[in-house]
């Protein structure tokens, strides 16, 4: 077992996957990239053998996007990426470095998009597709380092390197 709950219906895995529970469906936040069986069975076992219904990228960046794949092939789970980081995740390159394409089902194009009250935000850093995650007080960043103008909103801010507390 490598996942631990963080609170609010927030798991993580391996520090740098993050699984939310929106209590109708379960969402996957980036996929780090060494995913193997241990991780699918850590996902299974946080759900209770429910498929999660999406797996949100951050960008098109191997370290949040590299495992997808491995994720999308075993468990058949849709992606949701932005563009244009959506392109390069489909051809499995981004920033000069190559890993298994996989296919993206949902592509987001909007500023702001919203599903099952999880905030999708496009933030353009650090690539133009990169998005940030808005999920009750936690905030996933994925590769980004930059601040969010959530403010009091955020308690979390968790990306590929685990999550800090900000409040």
């Amino acid at each position: 077992m490598t996942f631990a709950y963080l609170g609010n219906g927030v798991y993580t895995l391996n520090n740098g996957i993050y699984i939310i529970n929106t209590e109708n469906d379960f969402f996957i936040i980036d996929t780090t990239e060494d995913i193997g069986n241990s991780e699918i069975m850590d996902i299974l076992e946080i759900t209770k053998g429910k498929r999660p219904r999406y797996i949100i990228l951050t960008s098109c960046c191997k370290s949040v996007s590299g495992g997808a794949w491995y994720i999308y092939q075993t468990l058949g789970i849709k992606i949701i990426a932005h563009y244009p980081d959506s392109i390069s995740i489909r051809h499995g390159e981004c920033n000069n470095l190559s890993y298994t394409p996989v296919n993206v089902s949902l592509e987001l194009k909007g500023y702001v998009n919203c599903i099952d009250n999880i905030k999708i935000i496009n933030s353009k850093v650090p690539t133009n597709g990169s998005i940030i995650v808005k999920w009750k007080n936690f905030l996933f960043v994925g590769n980004n380092k930059t601040l969010s103008p959530y403010g009091n909103e955020v308690k979390y801010v968790c990306g590929i390197n685990g999550c800090i507390k900000v409040q």
